[in-house]
């Protein structure tokens, strides 16, 4: 789901401003993607390019895997063609 959908169903249900914050940093911390892998292979002295191709390979997977995103949404997340 992406964050304006996300922030349509939390303004809706949550009782107030902290509530909807804390809904929001819920939100944003399933939706956030594990940065470690790339980070230790840029300690270890790996092409920033290369983790950057590794780090887009990993999102296509997990975003497709993830609950409610088939493969209209991984399409969509591609952006134009």
């Amino acid at each position: 789901m992406d964050g304006a959908i996300a922030w349509h169903l939390i303004d809706r249900h949550a009782d107030n401003w902290n509530e909807a914050g804390e809904m929001m940093n819920a939100w944003l911390r399933a939706n956030t993607p594990d940065l470690g892998p790339v980070i230790a292979w840029l300690e270890n002295g790996c092409d920033p390019k290369e983790a950057a191709k590794e780090l887009r390979i990993h999102q296509q997977r997990t975003r497709h895997n993830a609950p409610g995103n088939g493969p209209r949404q991984a399409q969509l997340a591609e952006g134009p063609r």
